[in-house]
């Protein structure tokens, strides 16, 4: 991706989770982020996704979520909307633009959450008792692709990570119609958690959560509760 987008773009800079950044000469740049979901990839659960971004001077111009294994490419431009395509090589003119739905009640709302295990309890509890919370469905960007193609009503993280794993969110959700911020209203990456979903939902749920203690402390867990990375699933 790296060389491609140098021969094509070579004033632009390039920033990925693989070799750092490449400064350029525009004032533009490109964010890659290969495997969103690595944990998903290496045990076999086919819930990761390959994301890119082009910023600007005014944040995020284009986003890009591949989902391989289900062959699904949701990508958005400023200001020319959010689309979907199909197919193991997605043919864009037969895209499908695509809008974030219109649930405005948090009872009937299907909330993604994304690391759930580092959440409190009294934060899961908030989204258990008031909303229909689905857990364990992919990382942040995966709930991102569920959210603009109406299979979610909201995606709620605690921790978003570094700038290659939201880079391509914000103009994805805006031109889908939706709201993203960090879960004290503030534009992203702000302090670091985020919340995306429709401007109905927007508010009743920062009002539920923001008051919350969100992280808690589950390292100490690890050893006894967690798989080592790379070994093989039970069949």
């Amino acid at each position: 991706m790296r060389r491609e987008l140098g021969r094509q773009t070579p004033d632009d800079g390039i920033l990925g989770e693989e070799n750092g950044s490449d400064e350029g000469i525009s004032g533009r740049r490109w964010v890659i982020d290969p495997i969103d979901g690595t944990r998903f990839f290496t045990n076999g659960i086919p819930v990761f996704t390959n994301l890119l971004a082009y910023e600007d001077e005014h944040g995020s111009a284009i986003g890009v979520i591949n989902m391989p294994m289900q062959q699904e490419l949701v990508f958005a431009g400023r200001g020319l909307g959010c689309w979907i395509a199909h197919g193991a090589n997605p043919n864009l003119d037969k895209a499908r633009q695509v809008r974030i739905g219109n649930c405005t009640h948090l009872g009937t709302a299907v909330v993604h959450g994304t690391h759930t295990f580092t959440w409190t309890v009294d934060f899961m509890a908030a989204l258990h008792a008031h909303c229909l919370l689905q857990c364990n469905r992919g990382d942040d960007a995966y709930g991102i692709a569920m959210l603009v193609t109406g299979r979610a009503d909201a995606v709620v993280s605690v921790h978003t990570g570094k700038h290659w794993d939201w880079a391509p969110v914000p103009v994805i959700v805006s031109e889908a119609g939706g709201v993203a911020t960090d879960l004290r209203g503030r534009a992203l990456p702000g302090d670091g958690s985020s919340l995306a979903t429709n401007p109905a939902l927007h508010l009743p749920l920062l009002d539920l959560l923001s008051p919350l203690p969100r992280i808690r402390r589950w390292k100490h867990l690890a050893g006894t509760v967690t798989r080592p990375r790379g070994t093989t699933p039970p069949q």
